[in-house]
């Protein structure tokens, strides 16, 4: 991934996930902890949530910030996304 957030239609992976908070924090790579640490205590605050979701609504996901700061973890955003995209390929 380069130095922007993934906006890709593509299903995101656990690794856009990670690459994706790790761009939002400032930080170069998501490798320092668990996929289940709280986003919070990293400095990630509403603002930077927005615009991940943004970049996920770019990407033909629409996860509400709510959903986002209901469990700010790596593994928990991926669920969410997963979840989404299992329902939309359940549709088709």
């Amino acid at each position: 991934m380069n130095d922007a957030i993934v906006t890709t239609t593509r299903a995101w992976t656990i690794e856009d996930v990670r690459a994706a908070a790790a761009h939002s924090l400032g930080l170069v790579s998501w490798t320092e902890t668990s996929d289940d640490e709280n986003l919070l205590e990293y400095g990630m605050d509403s603002l930077r949530m927005m615009r991940l979701a943004g970049a996920m609504r770019a990407g033909g996901y629409d996860i509400p910030l709510r959903q986002l700061a209901k469990n700010p973890t790596i593994n928990g955003w991926y669920r969410l996304l997963s979840e989404q995209a299992d329902t939309k390929a359940r549709s088709l």
